[in-house]
């Protein structure tokens, strides 16, 4: 019995690791994506300006 509570507690610790984990992802994603929007914005308004 003790095993299988230290497997559950194992298992839960881990899922919650995980759930941390995907959303400093999703962050750092996103923080990228908008880094990479400003840049072609910029690239644009400065193509704009050669035109």
């Amino acid at each position: 019995m003790k095993y299988q509570q230290y497997v559950q507690e194992t298992i839960l610790s881990n899922a919650v690791k995980l759930k941390h984990l995907a959303r400093t992802n999703m962050d750092k994603t996103q923080d990228i994506l908008t880094s990479v929007i400003q840049a072609a914005r910029h690239e644009y308004d400065l193509l704009k300006q050669v035109r």
